[in-house]
C-alpha cells in the first residue's frame, strides 16, 4: 500500500499532474483497506485541488477516519472547511478554528481563516491570522531544493498544512499583507 500511496502522490506533481491515475492508485489502496485514512485524505486533496471539490461522499469518508492523533484531526477539520466553504460559511469558520486549535502550526488554516475575515471586513483580525501563518512556515525551499515528491507527509506539509513552501508561495502570502 505504501508504494501505491507514493505513486498516487508522485503523479500529482508537475509536470505529470495525472489526477485520474492518482485516483486509480487510491482506489487500489481501498481494495486492500477501505478505511485507509491517508488514501482518504489524498482523495479529498485530489478532488479539492483538481476536480469539483469535496462532495457529501467524501465528507462521509473523512468523518469516518477514526484518529486519535490531533495532527490528523486538524487535517480533517481543514478538509471539512473546504466542503463548507461552498455550503455554510459559519461551519467553515468553525472547522478552521478547530483545525487551528488541534494544530496551531497549520499555515493553510490560518490563511483561509484570515481571508474569510478580510472578506467580511475584519481586516485587522484577518491580517493577524495571515501574519501567524507566515510565522508557522517551517521550511522555505528554492528551485535548487531537492524534495521527495513521492513522500505523502511532505505532500501534506506542502499542499495541506502549508508549513513547507516554495519561496514564491511564501511571497504570495506576504503580499496578502500589503
Amino acid at each position: 500500500m505504501d508504494l501505491l500511496l507514493r505513486l498516487a502522490v508522485t503523479v500529482l506533481t508537475v509536470p505529470l499532474v495525472d489526477y485520474p491515475k492518482s485516483l486509480a492508485c487510491i482506489h487500489r489502496i481501498y481494495e486492500q483497506d477501505e478505511k485507509n485514512g491517508a488514501a482518504t485524505i489524498l482523495e479529498c486533496c485530489v478532488h479539492y485541488y483538481h476536480l469539483a471539490g469535496i462532495d457529501e461522499e467524501l465528507v462521509r469518508k473523512i468523518n469516518n477516519i477514526n484518529a486519535t492523533n490531533t495532527y490528523v484531526n486538524s487535517i480533517k477539520g481543514l478538509i471539512l472547511s473546504w466542503h463548507f466553504a461552498v455550503t455554510d460559511k459559519e461551519k467553515q469558520v468553525e472547522m478552521l478554528r478547530q483545525a487551528i486549535a488541534l494544530d496551531p502550526n497549520n499555515v493553510e488554516s490560518y490563511i483561509q481563516l484570515g481571508r474569510i475575515f478580510i472578506d467580511q471586513g475584519n481586516v485587522i483580525e484577518g491580517r493577524s491570522l495571515i501574519k501567524k501563518a507566515l510565522e508557522n512556515i517551517k521550511l522555505v525551499y528554492d528551485k535548487n531544493t531537492i524534495l521527495d515528491f513521492s513522500d505523502f507527509n511532505e505532500y501534506l506539509n506542502q499542499k495541506v498544512r502549508g508549513i513547507h513552501l516554495s519561496n514564491e508561495n511564501k511571497k504570495i502570502i506576504e503580499r496578502m499583507l500589503l
